[in-house]
């Protein structure tokens, strides 16, 4: 006798969009090996792939035993209207999300059921890292100084976003959460259709109506980056998308209802986005796509971008950024667009501060390009690495210019850099990241061919 799914009690819904991923989709699969059999089901949402997807997607679910259901839409519509079609179709108490190219540490699912069903949660997030497909590296999610500053050495927590208002800055991905389907089928969250950065507003939408949230402090994803296909991959028409996303999340009749720090997150989260958005799109739409965005963002209430600012931003880069914005600097902004650091006008002319200030910028002019790799600001950052590498030695050149001009202070401004690369390049090793090491070496021979010129 066949059991049909509304025989049993599902407590969760994987629903798994997929297309033309014939190469990754049973290393994805053998990944939910874990879970609990009798209480998942797996939904396929195939948007018409040409290669085998569906068929070594199929095999697997038979031979595994596993509840699920397979969909092939009528036509290619996106990622976004195969997740829509999977929250209709869902049979869980729960439903959560998972790429089809992306690896799921599954053993983690029982533990965050049995705690959300004890303690009434709606929303349940992991920590999740990234891996670069071609090399292996396993890297640190672009949110990981956000979720330490909210866990702390905390192996999980149940709050509110009134209470921890950075939540809502968290990486917006859909794969390492779970929801309650109730939740998010009540309050129409969804994913807005033909669009990508889709889940930017999902996530923003839902923290409009979660309640109660869960946080685990394990890795549940390992989210693959660096492979064909992905966002780097996109026409570049398509980073436009982030405009309308943004508009979307800044027209959200609802937003208001959150606390100010939560919302100057979502913004600063869709701001990070945007930046990125514009030194990938084409070159000759830069300026066209940095209109677009400061319009969108300077339609805010001033004081959502100061909280944010005074608040939450992580770096002096970020910081400047955000008074970029706040000022409507377009100018600046598309350097930024064109890879370049937003220098800001500074009030103060005495020699010591310039001296100091050279030395600030420069350092969190490095920091910035190194945490773009690490952490980065969307999470496939690794294939511009090199264009990013030639973008920081064009940014030394501009401050050798600055050091002539402070000859009494050039050997000893060269020289903390050297000590703060070397500090870098240490945490690297520590770290065991090979990659790092190499940006760094590649950097300190940029600083050494300036100290060679200055000689």
């Amino acid at each position: 006798m066949n059991i049909s799914l509304n025989d049993i009690n599902i407590q969760l819904s994987i629903v798994i969009p997929t297309f033309n991923t014939e190469n990754y989709i049973n290393e994805t699969l053998q990944s939910l090996l874990n879970i609990n059999k009798e209480q998942t089901e797996i939904i396929i949402i195939d948007d018409c792939s040409s290669d085998q997807t569906v068929a070594i997607a199929k095999n697997w679910l038979d031979r595994n035993h596993i509840l699920n259901q397979i969909v092939i839409n009528e036509e290619n519509r996106g990622p976004s209207y195969s997740r829509n079609r999977g929250i209709e179709l869902a049979k869980g108490k729960y439903i959560t999300f998972f790429d089809s190219d992306d690896i799921c540490i599954s053993s983690c699912y029982d533990k965050a059921l049995q705690a959300m069903e004890n303690h009434n949660i709606e929303l349940c997030i992991f920590g999740a890292k990234s891996f670069d497909h071609k090399t292996q590296d396993v890297y640190e999610f672009p949110d990981n100084a956000i979720w330490k500053e909210i866990l702390k050495d905390d192996d999980y927590k149940i709050t509110t976003l009134s209470r921890e208002p950075l939540i809502s800055g968290l990486a917006p991905n859909m794969m390492n959460k779970i929801y309650k389907t109730d939740t998010i089928r009540n309050n129409n969250i969804n994913f807005p259709q033909g669009l990508i950065f889709e889940d930017l507003y999902f996530y923003a939408k839902s923290m409009l109506s979660i309640k109660k949230i869960l946080l685990i402090n394990e890795d549940i994803l390992l989210y693959r980056v660096n492979r064909g296909g992905q966002l780097t991959s996109l026409n570049n028409a398509k980073y436009n998308d982030i405009i309308n996303i943004s508009s979307k999340i800044v027209e959200l009749d609802e937003i208001e209802s959150i606390s100010e720090k939560a919302w100057s997150n979502l913004i600063g989260s869709a701001i990070r986005l945007n930046v990125w958005c514009s030194e990938n799109c084409h070159y000759n739409e830069k300026i066209s796509f940095v209109e677009k965005s400061v319009e969108i963002f300077g339609s805010l209430p001033g004081r959502v971008l100061e909280t944010y600012k005074n608040s939450n931003t992580l770096t002096l880069w970020e910081k400047n950024i955000i008074t970029c914005y706040q000022d409507k600097n377009k100018q600046i902004l598309e350097v930024v667009a064109e890879g370049g650091y937003p220098d800001l006008p500074s009030n103060n002319s005495a020699e010591s501060e310039q001296d100091t200030k050279i030395l600030f910028e420069l350092r969190d002019m490095l920091n910035s390009l190194i945490s773009q790799q690490r952490d980065g600001w969307a999470n496939d950052r690794f294939n511009v690495l090199n264009e990013k590498i030639e973008t920081i030695k064009t940014s030394i050149i501009h401050y050798e210019d600055l050091f002539k001009a402070n000859n009494n202070t050039n050997n000893y401004t060269l020289e903390k850099i050297e000590e703060i690369l070397l500090s870098l390049h240490h945490e690297s090793q520590d770290k065991d990241t090979d990659g790092n090491s190499l940006l760094y070496e590649k950097i300190i021979k940029s600083v050494n061919d300036i100290k060679n010129k200055l000689k």
